[in-house]
């Protein structure tokens, strides 16, 4: 059984609604233990206890999940509601001069996707950087020349910060 487009963008409207009332629920008790203290009856943290990246990127990563909620409504609300031309909602999807009208409503969601790769990206590396206890200038440094020598014995240095701390679930898919 093929799958028509207009009902595909209805199936997938109501899935990601109920993901994103996962994302909201999830946010709220990720920013709780980001900002607030348990072992002092949710008092905010001070300041310099606060990690600030994480916090600036789960905003960030908040906000474009927003926004792609957003935009996947209006494009179902154009096609549902706004056009009232012969076909319905399956004419709306299908023809290329609607699609080319609302143009950027088309190619925001694979920009958020990008955006929200680096993010999350972005935090994995914090991550490793820290639990490595590598300076972002060493690590670089380390990934720029791989193959540098030990100055007392001019042997190649094999073995990098990073490659001995990755945690097991990263080598397999």
């Amino acid at each position: 059984m093929v799958v028509q487009a207009h009902t595909a963008r209805l199936i997938a409207l109501f899935v990601s609604c109920v993901l994103y009332g996962i994302l909201l629920t999830t946010f709220i008790s990720c920013l709780r233990s980001l900002l607030f203290s348990a072992s002092q009856q949710f008092r905010v943290k001070p300041r310099h206890e606060i990690k600030w990246p994480i916090v600036a990127a789960t905003i960030s990563m908040f906000i474009v999940s927003t926004f792609s909620a957003v935009v996947s409504m209006q494009d179902v609300i154009d096609a549902f509601i706004k056009y009232d031309g012969p076909g319905g909602a399956l004419a709306f999807y299908n023809s290329s001069a609607t699609t080319a009208s609302a143009g950027w409503l088309h190619w925001v969601p694979a920009f958020e996707d990008s955006v929200q790769v680096i993010l999350g990206d972005g935090l994995l590396v914090n991550y490793m950087l820290a639990r490595c206890r590598v300076s972002p200038i060493r690590a670089i440094q380390t990934l720029r020349s791989p193959s540098r020598t030990s100055a007392r014995s001019h042997q190649p240095v094999t073995r990098s910060p990073l490659s001995f701390t990755l945690p097991l679930f990263l080598y397999f898919e």
